[in-house]
C-alpha cells in the first residue's frame, strides 16, 4: 500500500486526517525504518508494508470514532503496544490522551520517543503487563480526575486472542468507552458476541464492543 492508496482508503471511509496529521505519519515510517530492525518492531521495514500497518491504525480510530469517541475527553489506552501499533498512529492523527502498556525495556524506549516525536499533551508509556496492578493502578490514577467525562479506548493488538481480550477487558474498571479486536477479514463476530461496528482494511478488520 502506498501513502496515497492510503490517503484515498482513508476519504472513503470518511475518515479525517489532515495534512499535519501525514507529516506526522510520516515521520513515525521513518522511525520505524530507522530502528525497526535494531529492535525488532515491526517486523518489516519495507514503505508498502508499514502504510499497510499504519492502515490497521487508522481502521482502530474510524472504529473508535463510530463508536463515539469525538471529542478531546477522550482517552485511549493499548495495552502490549510494541512497536506502536496502534497507539503511535493514534498519536498522530488525534489530539486525545494516550496511554502505552508495553513490559519490555527496549520497545518502551522506543514509544517513549515515537510520543515524543508525535508531539501533543497528555501522552505516557507504562511498562508492564495485563493483570499486573503496578500499571492498572497507573492508568486509573491517570484516568481520575476525566472519569466523569472520558471516553476510554481500550486496544491490544497482538498480546491475545480477540476472544480473550474481550473477556480480560471486562476486569479493567473505566468510564464508558469501547473495547477494539483485531481480527482477519470475514470476521464478524468475537465469542459469540455481534459489535457495535466494524471497519475493514485491505488485511485486517477491527471490531468495537460498546462496554
Amino acid at each position: 500500500m502506498t501513502k496515497a492508496e492510503l490517503q484515498a482508503w482513508a476519504d472513503s471511509e470518511g475518515l479525517a486526517v489532515d495534512e499535519a496529521a501525514w507529516e506526522r505519519l510520516e515521520r513515525l515510517i521513518g522511525l520505524w525504518q530507522q530502528y525497526g530492525r535494531a529492535m525488532n518492531l515491526v517486523g518489516t521495514t519495507d514503505a508498502e508494508a508499514l502504510w499497510e500497518h499504519v492502515q490497521e491504525g487508522l481502521q482502530c480510530v474510524a472504529c473508535a470514532e463510530r463508536a463515539g469517541a469525538v471529542d478531546e475527553g477522550c482517552c485511549w489506552v493499548d495495552v502490549g503496544s510494541g512497536g506502536g501499533l496502534p497507539g503511535l498512529v493514534v498519536a498522530a492523527v488525534r489530539p486525545w490522551a494516550v496511554i502505552l502498556i508495553e513490559p519490555r525495556e527496549r520497545r518502551a524506549a522506543f514509544l517513549d520517543l515515537g510520543l515524543a516525536a508525535m508531539g501533543g499533551r497528555d501522552r505516557w508509556v507504562i511498562r508492564g503487563r495485563w493483570g499486573v496492578s503496578t500499571w492498572n493502578e497507573e492508568v486509573v490514577r491517570r484516568l481520575e480526575a476525566r472519569r466523569e467525562s472520558s471516553f476510554l479506548i481500550l486496544s491490544s493488538r497482538a498480546v491475545f486472542s480477540p476472544g480473550e481480550w474481550l473477556e480480560r477487558s471486562e476486569e479493567a474498571e473505566f468510564p464508558r468507552g469501547v473495547v477494539l479486536c483485531h481480527v482477519d477479514l470475514g470476521v464478524e463476530r468475537v465469542a459469540g458476541r455481534e459489535p457495535s461496528n466494524v471497519v475493514r482494511g485491505s488485511r485486517w478488520s477491527v471490531l468495537g464492543f460498546l462496554r
